[in-house]
């Protein structure tokens, strides 16, 4: 959700009820600041170094309200 609260995540069930909202890349930047951002815009890619890769995401607010997130990711 829009505080940063994790839902579901895939097969990791151990995420579920973690706060993301500081989660940082490769480059020190908050990645739910983008993520954040380009859902509220109306949903669209967003790309970020992780892990030593290029990670990819597709994010979309799925209610009117806009507190709920919906996303998937690769790495490239």
């Amino acid at each position: 959700d829009t505080t940063g609260t994790c839902f579901a995540y895939g097969l990791d069930r151990g995420r579920i009820w973690s706060n993301d909202i500081n989660v940082l890349d490769s480059k020190g930047q908050r990645i739910s600041d983008r993520l954040l951002a380009t859902a509220a815009a109306g949903g669209g890619w967003v790309e970020y170094p992780m892990n030593n890769a290029i990670r990819r995401a597709y994010v979309r607010q799925v209610d009117k309200n806009g507190g709920y997130i919906i996303g998937s990711g690769y790495y490239l």
